[in-house]
């Protein structure tokens, strides 16, 4: 009991914890590279909150009870749904994105996508947000 409300600890993880941790994560997230993906140190955070709460369960079966996802999936949904609104031409950041191709044109080309592909000489701007999106999620 905090102030006299009755609040359940998970929801004080999902709501103070876990926005920290997704904090501007389509900035980063397309950076991250395989060793930090993998290497759950993110992921950890979660997974000691989570024991913390359940006590001592498997990672997995307390994201089942809890309804949670991985943060790896959720930074990914939220870059999709990120990109999903960039698409649209009264998103303030639109102007980024490159021209889209002509519908008459995509219909005779093996890729059907709306955006061409960015060619970047470098992998930091591969890796960033706009060619990775534009690459993923159309």
């Amino acid at each position: 009991m905090i102030c006299g409300l009755k609040i359940k600890t998970e929801e004080i993880f999902v709501e103070l914890l876990n926005c920290r941790l997704e904090y501007a994560c389509p900035a980063w997230h397309t950076s991250l590279t395989k060793q930090q993906t993998t290497s759950t140190s993110l992921e950890n955070i979660q997974c000691c909150a989570l024991q913390i709460i359940a006590g001592n369960i498997p990672y997995d079966e307390a994201c089942c009870l809890f309804k949670l996802t991985s943060l790896s999936e959720r930074r990914d949904s939220l870059c999709s749904k990120l990109f999903r609104q960039l698409v649209s031409q009264s998103h303030i950041l639109h102007c980024l994105l490159p021209a889209q191709r002509d519908d008459s044109l995509t219909g005779r080309l093996r890729s059907r996508n709306k955006y061409p592909t960015v060619c970047a000489r470098t992998n930091r701007l591969k890796n960033s947000f706009i060619p990775y999106a534009i690459a993923s999620y159309q």
